[in-house]
């Protein structure tokens, strides 16, 4: 009994440390739900999602600990949101066409941000 419930508890600690805290979710809301996948963190200063008079920033701090940022936002019909990434000595930009219901990936580095798949449920 003892050998059991040491297993069991050994599989949950190992469980709890395999789930990978990579996402970092921003924005409230969820008819646009946009997922950036950081490929490269070297050099990267903050990374900035802009839609719809909201701001929503993930810093270097952030950085260290996520791999993904997920930002959610209220988009009923047609619209656009933009992606800054900031390094010391640059910045770059990227800027989608989006409606309710899409989902786009992208990847990015401090030099290029590319779409992965943009698309609707």
């Amino acid at each position: 009994m003892l050998k059991q419930l040491f297993l069991i508890l050994t599989i949950s600690i190992l469980a709890g440390c395999s789930s990978d805290n990579r996402t970092l979710e921003l924005g409230k809301g969820d008819d646009v739900i946009v997922n950036l996948e950081v490929l490269d963190k070297t050099g990267i200063t903050k990374i900035e999602f802009q839609a719809n008079g909201n701001i929503e920033v993930m810093n270097s701090d952030d950085l260290e600990n996520h791999k993904i940022v997920s930002f959610g936002f209220e988009n009923k019909g047609e619209g656009t949101f933009k992606v800054f990434v900031y390094s010391s000595n640059d910045t770059i930009s990227s800027e989608h066409y989006v409606e309710g219901g899409y989902r786009p990936e992208l990847t990015g580095t401090k030099k290029k941000i590319e779409v992965k798949e943009h698309i609707g449920y």
